[in-house]
């Protein structure tokens, strides 16, 4: 057994085998459409829309106004980063994200038109590891309570730091966290940038009869 697990450690990890299949989404760019340009354009009006709504607000005040294009603002630089490979890559070596640039577009992809027939079964894939990984993170959790309320502030085993170490453990050992976080980057339904008409059919299992 320990022959198997050693050898398990050499193979891709699970982890691995979905950024990679991820990557190779084929709807992210196809003929005229681009969903990453388009995703990126309704972002962009959306930010423009909510800092006039503020700006012309009969009642805020202009401490309220200026506090509310801060946080836009604020909002609007971390879209960016999905803009830029080369400031997503600088932030995924420090750990912001783990998914690969292509990937993160893709499942943003599948999230946003999850609606899609074809998309059905990928969403339901990341929808099930998310709650795996929520399961997993709530077992932990409630394992460092226990130990708390074991051992309050004592040294654990292994002279760990007892339940302050399983609490941080808790968050460290997320697999998946990058789906929770993609919540940050979704956009209204009604600002989505329509699909042309051979996208849904590509999506909607259109078969043809040729060969």
């Amino acid at each position: 057994e320990k022959k198997k697990l050693m050898a398990g450690e050499s193979l891709p990890s699970l982890f691995d085998l979905l950024d990679s299949w991820l990557a190779r989404t084929p709807f992210l760019q196809t003929g005229d459409f681009d969903f990453w340009q388009t995703y990126q354009s309704s972002v962009k009006q959306l930010f423009a829309e909510d800092r006039e709504v503020i700006r012309t607000h009969p009642i805020l005040s202009q401490e309220e106004k200026d506090r509310n294009l801060k946080t836009i603002d604020a909002n609007e630089l971390t879209f960016s980063a999905l803009f830029d490979e080369k400031k997503y890559e600088e932030l995924r070596a420090q750990g912001q994200f783990r998914l690969s640039y292509k990937s993160m577009h893709a499942v943003l992809l599948i999230q946003l038109y999850r609606d899609q027939p074809v998309l059905h079964l990928p969403f339901q894939l990341i929808t099930a590891l998310q709650n795996i990984d929520e399961l997993m993170t709530t077992w932990r959790y409630r394992h460092a309570l226990m130990v708390h309320r074991m051992l309050g502030s004592k040294i654990g085993t292994g002279g760990s730091s007892g339940s302050e170490y399983l609490k941080m453990a808790t968050e460290k050992h997320r697999v998946f966290s990058d789906f929770f976080n993609l919540a940050t980057f979704f956009i209204p339904r009604s600002k989505l940038p329509q699909l042309p008409a051979d996208m849904k059919k590509r999506l909607g299992f259109h078969y043809s009869a040729g060969t």
